[in-house]
Parts: structure tokens; sequence; C-alpha cells
């Protein structure tokens, strides 16, 4: 197997010393890694997860110009990234401080100094776990999007009163730069993934004003509960039905950005045109969220 194929991991730590000890651990504790990068400091740690797929980052707390909870907090504000598991390396001795940071999407702590077998231990897990995730999704991807479309014209006619019509152009529709990407994760027994749903806030003022909700942020909460009612229709009307599936509370994103429009593959997304409006949605695997 060629390098290219291979996972790639993530160091982000200010010393150089530090970063040169962990390449060599984890290379000891898993030769398969052949492919790890590096950066000194959260800054730069983000330029390499927006250049690069990257499957596993391990980093550092204390680091100048941007620190890790900085870093991590930034991660999980971005839909390509939010998936990607971070282990951090610190000397920290708070137990409380290393709670938050788990209970913030942190995959695990590793307290200095580590040896071999404890990374062994953290790394093998997370990766297979991610490999896993994105074979057993991509599988089923294909017959939850045929599914799709209909969960989705199902969900805007009972919850907001609005008939779409199918768009034929296979591609992907240009969006306006206030428009916005939900995503639902969802796992079950066989499967794990999300589905990605973007539209304009013209589309959710118009569900919020049909259902007269008046709130500021109606527009946002229509959309995020659009995709929250078509994701589990989806689910139900695949094979074997929706039994053993859990979701997630819907995330929203802005879709103005690069990495957020890089999640739609042209192909599965269905496109519909509602009240005026376009909305496109796709089920994908996690890693189109982490590695594009």
């Amino acid at each position: 197997m060629s390098d290219t194929h291979l996972p790639m991991v993530l160091i982000v730590d200010d010393s150089a010393t530090t970063r040169a000890m962990i390449k060599r651990i984890v290379g000891m504790a898993d030769p398969a890694i052949a492919r790890m990068c590096e950066a000194a400091n959260g800054a730069e740690g983000l330029k390499v997860l927006n250049e690069s797929h990257v499957d596993l980052v391990f980093a550092d707390l204390n680091m100048p110009v941007m620190d890790g909870f900085e870093m991590i907090a930034a991660m999980r504000a971005d839909p390509k990234l939010a998936p990607i598991p971070v282990v951090v390396i610190s000397a920290q001795p708070d137990q409380e401080q290393v709670d938050r940071l788990k209970r913030h999407g942190v995959a695990a702590y590793l307290p200095k100094p580590f040896t071999a077998e404890h990374v062994h231990r953290i790394v093998v897990p997370l990766l297979e776990k991610s490999a896993d995730r994105e074979e057993a999704t991509n599988e089923l991807g294909e017959p939850l999007n045929l599914s799709l479309a209909e969960a989705l014209t199902q969900a805007l006619e009972t919850m907001a009163f609005i008939s779409p019509e199918p768009v034929e152009d296979a591609a992907v529709p240009a969006m306006p730069a206030d428009s916005r990407l939900v995503r639902v994760h969802f796992k079950g027994r066989d499967a794990e993934g999300s589905l990605a749903l973007v539209a304009s806030p013209g589309l959710g003022a118009a569900m919020a004003s049909n259902i007269d909700v008046p709130e500021l942020m109606a527009a946002d909460d229509a959309l995020k509960e659009l995709a929250n009612i078509t994701c589990g229709l989806m689910l139900r009307m695949r094979p074997g039905g929706g039994i053993g599936f859990q979701l997630d509370p819907p995330q929203l994103f802005s879709y103005g950005n690069a990495s957020s429009k890089a999640v739609f593959k042209t192909g599965d997304a269905i496109t519909l045109a509602a009240d005026g409006e376009m909305i496109t949605a796709q089920v994908v695997a996690d890693s189109a969220f982490s590695g594009m």
C-alpha cells in the first residue's frame, strides 16, 4: 500500500523536541502510520487541517498564537473538521480540565510522559473506528439517498405546507453566500453518517412564516427542524426501517466558506425547488466533514 493511502496524523505542539518525540513514539506504536505532519501552534494546525486530509490530531494545550483550547473550539465549529478525533497531549495535572475537554469532544487525553504502548492503546482504536464508519456509511449511502428526496418532500409538505419540485440537473446549484448548512449525525447498528442539508435563510423564513413563528431566529430553527425530521423519515424508509438508529441534535453552519461547500458531491445529492428557493441534501460519510 502506498503512503498516500495510509492514515495522516497531525502533531500540534510549540516544542520541536516534543513534536519529534511524539513522531518517534507514534511510529513505534503503529508502524502503519507513515504519514505525519507537524504544526507549532493552533493557527498553523488549522491551516494544515484545511489543506490536507487528516485522520487524527495530537494537540498540546499551552501554545502561543493560538492554544489548544482555541484550536479545538475552531475545529468543532467547522463542519469538515468537527468529526476529526483529537488526542490532547499535556502535562496538565488538573483532572477537571481534562473532563471538560472530553465533554467538548476530545477523544482522549494522553498525559506526559507517555510510552509507545500508551499511544498504541489510544491511536489504533480511533483510526479503526474512523475507517469502519466511513466504509459502513459509504455502503449505506446510496439506498439512503434514494429515499432522501421523498423524505425531504414529505417533511416540507407536512411541517411547512410547501410543495417542492425536483430539479433535474445533477449538479449542486450555486447557493447564496448567506445560506445555511445543517448537519444531522445518525448512528445505528449497521451504519453511521450524516444528513447534510443546505438552504437559503429565505426558505427558513418562508417555513417559519407558514407556521406563524415570529422569533428572530425562527428561520435557522426551521431549517434545523426540517433536517431533523427529514433524517428521521429517511431512516424509517430504509429497508429494515429505522429501529436502533439515534440522531444527534442538528448542527448549523455557514455555507459561505469553502469547507462547507466541499461536503456536497454531484451525483447522489438531491436538489428541490421549494417556494422559490433551492434546497440541496445528501447523505455523507462523516469523513466528508473531516477530509475535504
